[in-house]
Parts: structure tokens; sequence; C-alpha cells
């Protein structure tokens, strides 16, 4: 993403090159040529000096020729943007529709307006979970799946006859 790009996203002032391209955000320390990072906080000024990021978040311009800088009142604020940027929420991106290499089993049971990717295969007699069925209360209380965004899954449960 170009800098120039972050800068109009965050509402920093750009000093410097609004064409770098930057791939990764990083800590003033860790940081390489294609970072962002950010200083908020004068004690890690001293790393200005040998961070090689391509730049640097601040809330007070500096004289340099080294760094590009977004120069912002909030460097807190403005680096979780560029958070969000690099890093959206799960799910965010996904469009309705399914995918032209999913199966769908002719008996499986979809909701509208759902996402199906690519290689998904929903097997017969499959349907959604029901928000508020027990089944659902279930999954959703397992923690690696508290934060997906999309649950569907076949789960296969033997057929007890009813007496």
């Amino acid at each position: 993403m170009k800098l120039s790009q972050i800068a109009e996203k965050t509402g920093a002032t750009l000093i410097g090159d609004a064409s770098a391209e930057i791939l990764r955000v990083s800590t003033i320390e860790q940081a390489v040529i294609g970072d962002l990072t950010f200083v908020a906080n004068s004690r890690y000024n001293h790393f200005l000096e040998s961070t090689q990021a391509s730049a640097v978040i601040l809330s007070k311009a500096i004289e340099t020729s080294r760094l590009n800088l977004l120069v912002h009142p909030d460097p807190y604020y403005a680096f979780s943007v560029v958070l969000t940027l690099f890093y959206p929420k799960p799910g965010s991106h996904l469009k309705s529709g399914i995918a032209a290499n999913a199966v769908i089993a002719p008996t499986a049971t979809i909701g509208t307006n759902v996402h199906v990717g690519n290689f998904v295969e929903i097997g017969e007699g499959a349907v959604p979970l029901v928000r508020g069925s027990r089944l659902a209360e279930i999954v959703c209380s397992i923690p690696m799946l508290q934060s997906t965004t999309v649950v569907f899954s076949v789960i296969r449960l033997p057929f007890i006859p009813a007496r």
C-alpha cells in the first residue's frame, strides 16, 4: 500500500515519499524496509536513529532526510487505523455467493446471503446452525470458534429413531 493512501486513511500529514510502498507494520526496533512503525512515547525516540522502517508515525515532525513521516496528533490512534488496513476483521472481505468450485449436496440446506468459499464441500442433509439453538450454543462456546465470522459445518449425528 502506498504511504499516501495510508496518510489519507489515517488523516496524517505526510512528510517524505508519498509513493513509498508499505508492506507490513512492525515495532520500531524490528522494522525493516517496507515496514511502517510508530513512536508515541519519547523514550523510544532514540530508535529513530537506527530503525530501518520505511515510515514512522509521530505526533510531531522531526528533522530527517532518511525517514518518511506520518505526523498525527494521536500516533496510537493512527497506528490502530493502519492495523485495520493490513489486518482486516476476519470475514469482512467476504461477499455473498457460492464459489464455482464449491460442492453442495442436493439435500443440503444453506441460508440466504451466505459465502461458500473455494473447495468447500457441504454434504448430504447438512443444515445451517440456527441461532439460539442448543447446537449453535455448543459450537459457539468453543473458544477457537468464538471469533469465527461464519460457522457452517456438516455435523454427522447418528440417526436415532423415535420410540
